[in-house]
C-alpha cells in the first residue's frame, strides 16, 4: 500500500522540512526611509524571525514576523503622512 498523493516531504536528515515564514525584511529596510524608528524596530524583528526559525522555535518566528509586517504598516502610513504634511507645508510657504 503506497501513499495516495506520492511520498510525504523530508527534509536533511529525515527531519520534516521547516515551513517559511515571512521575515519582511526587504520591507522593514524599505521602512527605514518613511519612518525612521518603526524601520530600526521592524529591522529587529525581522531578523529575530531568522533566529527563531533557525532555533525552531516556529511560533516565536510567526509572532515576530507579524510583528515585523505590523511595524512596516505602521511606518509607512506614518511616513506617508509625515512627507505628505511636509510638501503641504512646503507647498503653503512657498506661496
Amino acid at each position: 500500500m503506497g501513499y495516495p498523493y506520492g511520498q510525504p516531504q523530508r527534509g536533511y536528515y529525515g527531519y520534516p522540512p521547516v515551513p517559511e515564514i515571512p521575515n519582511h525584511k526587504g520591507w522593514a529596510v524599505f521602512t527605514l526611509f518613511c519612518g525612521f524608528v518603526f524601520g530600526v524596530a521592524a529591522l529587529a524583528k525581522a531578523n529575530e524571525v531568522d533566529m527563531a526559525r533557525q532555533r525552531g522555535d516556529l511560533p516565536r518566528a510567526w509572532q515576530a514576523s507579524n510583528t515585523a509586517k505590523a511595524l512596516c504598516v505602521i511606518g509607512n502610513i506614518v511616513g506617508v503622512v509625515v512627507y505628505a504634511a511636509l510638501i503641504v507645508w512646503i507647498v503653503v510657504l512657498a506661496s
